[in-house]
């Protein structure tokens, strides 16, 4: 896919060695509606149609290679998928990458279980969403929707207005967050369970901070207001 430059080389624990070349035809209605394939260590979801069985905690077929995913790629939107089916297996989860034609799917918290993803890349030509440094955003960058759970800091973009609820849900690692004076609102649960947090500075343009914002941040000891 165009614009997706960048690579990561690492073999996690419980990664298997040998690599699958795999497909599976998965649509609810019509079995070509929905493709997942595994190359090497790469899942690709395309199609345009619903997924079967895509209830809550129900294990999809490629369960059984999830150990050797590192990259996600997200062709195209699809209906009746939850977080659960897309994401939640994948232990050794690193990249993911997002086509320009993606649209309303991403709503923070998505990557709570992926404690190795490290960066979300958006196709240029989204309409919808945008990436720096790995983050996702909105297209304008006026929203943070998501930061990777594996990122330990992070300055956040002039240009944002609100940090989506759960943007930093998972972050275990994370140490040092600069939130500059544009952001009006802190969403819910947006720093949930950030163990690693122990100081933050929140600039007096933030209006509404949402419930359980710091939630979980056991070792947070000081939050100013400035």
């Amino acid at each position: 896919m165009a614009g997706f430059v960048k690579k990561i080389n690492c073999l996690n624990k419980g990664t298997d060695v040998k690599q699958k070349n795999m497909e599976w035809k998965y649509g609810k209605d019509n079995p070509n509606d929905f493709i997942v394939t595994l190359l090497g260590d790469t899942l690709t979801y395309s199609g345009r149609g619903e997924i079967k069985d895509s209830g809550e905690y129900k294990k999809p077929p490629w369960y059984h290679y999830r150990h050797s995913v590192k990259t996600i790629v997200l062709e195209s939107s699809y209906s009746g998928l939850s977080d659960y089916i897309l994401f939640h297996f994948y232990e050794n989860l690193m990249v993911i990458n997002v086509a320009h034609n993606v649209v309303c799917f991403f709503r923070g918290g998505e990557f709570e279980e992926n404690k190795y993803l490290i960066e979300i890349n958006v196709d240029v030509n989204n309409l919808q969403y945008s990436s720096m440094d790995g983050v996702l955003y909105n297209k304008d960058k006026s929203i943070l929707i998501c930061c990777p759970t594996a990122n330990q800091e992070i300055n956040i973009p002039s240009t944002v207005k609100k940090i989506n609820g759960a943007a930093f849900r998972g972050c275990y690692e994370l140490f040092s967050v600069v939130i500059p004076n544009s952001v009006k609102e802190i969403g819910y649960s947006t720093f949930h369970c950030c163990h690693s947090l122990s100081n933050i500075i929140i600039p007096n343009s933030v209006e509404k901070i949402g419930d359980n914002a710091f939630h979980g941040c056991d070792n947070l000891s000081s939050i100013v207001r400035f």
